[in-house]
């Protein structure tokens, strides 16, 4: 009987921890935003952004990079976009530290002072007619849980007079993401041979939102309280009656 009520004990007492544990806050997909009115009105404070862009051919101009909310601090690396083509890219968040790897080869890195970003926003932006971007496949890891997202970012601009400022980007809106954070997926860029977009007339963008997840408890939640509070006095009561047996 002893070896029973123990068992019985461990077993309710994981299940509280189970529930418990169900408390803790998942990143989700808060939608997509068209334009930067839309993204405007959510009054959202960047404080990094890893972006992948066309440079000026023969420029030395910069295709990858990380940037602060003013652009004061860029570091960056060129990259050679093929027309059409599928590329690869890793976002890294190690708490201290973003690292931006892009094609698998060209890599970019910043120390920061943040330990957690809540929001991601995947920017695509096309301003060119007859050109587009793709930003898909993506999967995403952090401190709660791992999981491919199943959606896109992407724009294409298709007016000869060109896409303005305000109409001519789409956006992914990811939240409660905690902690460390590994953001990965592949990106296509096409356009016109004829009009090859320059800087951010085509490009994608993560950008970062410093903060926590929204509904982070600092202490159990009532379902949790509730839970543990039943294997408790479960617990309790299955001691007493096993005491009980043993003096009759």
């Amino acid at each position: 009987m002893k070896v029973r009520v123990v068992g019985l004990s461990l077993s309710l007492a994981a299940l509280g921890l189970a529930l418990c544990a169900t408390e803790a806050k998942a990143f989700s997909i808060g939608g997509h935003l068209n334009g930067e009115r839309e993204f405007g009105a959510l009054d959202r404070e960047i404080a990094w952004a890893a972006e992948s862009r066309i440079g000026v051919a023969g420029a030395a101009d910069y295709e990858i990079d990380i940037h602060n909310s003013d652009w004061s601090i860029v570091p960056h690396q060129e990259f050679d976009w093929v027309n059409g083509e599928e590329v690869s890219f890793k976002l890294e968040f190690t708490g201290s530290q973003l690292i931006y790897t892009v094609g698998d080869s060209v890599t970019v890195d910043r120390n920061v002072t943040q330990d957690n970003f809540s929001e991601l926003f995947i920017r695509t932006t096309a301003r060119l007619d007859g050109s587009s971007v793709v930003v898909k496949d993506l999967m995403l890891s952090d401190a709660a849980m791992s999981s491919t997202l199943g959606v896109t970012s992407e724009f294409a601009c298709n007016n000869p007079s060109g896409c303005g400022y305000y109409d001519s980007s789409q956006y992914l809106h990811i939240t409660d993401v905690s902690g460390a954070f590994t953001l990965t997926g592949t990106s296509i860029f096409s356009w016109d041979e004829a009009k090859v977009p320059t800087r951010s007339r085509l490009a994608y963008q993560i950008k970062l939102v410093e903060g926590m997840p929204s509904d982070t408890p600092s202490v159990p939640e009532p379902t949790s309280a509730l839970a543990l509070g039943l294997v408790a006095g479960t617990a309790a009561r299955l001691k007493h009656r096993q005491r009980h047996h043993s003096n009759s």
